[in-house]
């Protein structure tokens, strides 16, 4: 990979809500209005990554488009943004909203090069790029790169972005195995709003009264809840099992 080269037009990166608009006209103008499958890479595991994956398959791509290529990262150093992206909970529930979009993940995976060409305007573009893992190569067609790599998380935007990506669905489990929840809007401002009035673990009374407001079974509600809470004693620096009253 040579840093001397201009950079492609398909490297994408998002850091402003312009570069986020030039980057939805280029994957439109990509896919010629989202109708031809292209092969649009993701490379990092930050906040930022996951929520603008998210923002791509509301705007209508196809998840079966998407790689998701996790890198290991070359700071090993324990960040407490780190062990807060790093929470089993989190990190569980996070995984299973991009899973059930059947997106294909490959996990420690880093790009060491890339094949660069021109397109039919003479501009420089990334034809196919190139990973690593344990000594392992493998090549993969690019049409376009969204570039989150070693990008810091935010630990103030993780809750407010990635729940906005993923609002509408979280995973339960229980003893008929893990289950997909959707949650409309409404339901999901009822039992945001409950945890801001009181961000602990909800009493016994609380839970029907939320099920009976929102529509969802009891079940439900607590699976919302164990999560949210999770992410919540993060946040707060806590650790420790908030049980339910």
């Amino acid at each position: 990979m040579n840093t001397e080269e201009p950079i492609p037009w398909n490297c994408l990166t998002i850091n402003d809500d312009t570069e986020a608009s030039i980057c939805l006209r280029k994957i439109r103008l990509l896919t010629k209005d989202l109708k031809e499958r292209k092969a649009i890479l993701f490379y990092g595991c930050n906040v930022d990554c996951y929520c603008a994956l998210g923002g791509l398959i509301k705007f209508g791509v196809k998840p079966s488009w998407i790689t998701l290529i996790k890198p290991k990262s070359l700071n090993p150093h324990n960040t407490h943004d780190k062990f807060f992206f790093d929470d089993c909970e989190v990190n569980e529930a996070v995984m299973s909203a991009i899973l059930q979009d059947k997106i294909q993940v490959l996990c420690e995976w880093n790009m060491i090069d890339w094949v660069l060409t021109k397109d039919n305007d003479g501009k420089l573009m990334i034809e196919s790029i190139t990973i690593e893992r344990k000594g392992k190569i493998r090549k993969l067609v690019c049409d376009a790169l969204f570039n989150f790599y070693e990008k810091t998380i935010n630990l103030n935007a993780f809750l407010g972005n990635m729940l906005k990506s993923y609002p509408t669905r979280f995973s339960t489990s229980g003893a008929g195995g893990t289950r997909v929840i959707r949650l409309t809007v409404d339901q999901e401002a009822v039992l945001q709003e409950q945890f801001n009035r009181w961000p602990r673990a909800p009493y016994t009374a609380d839970i029907v009264l939320l099920a009976a407001e929102t529509g969802l079974s009891e079940a439900d509600v607590e699976g919302w809840y164990a999560i949210r809470l999770a992410q919540w004693r993060k946040e707060q620096g806590l650790g420790g099992n908030l049980g339910l009253h």
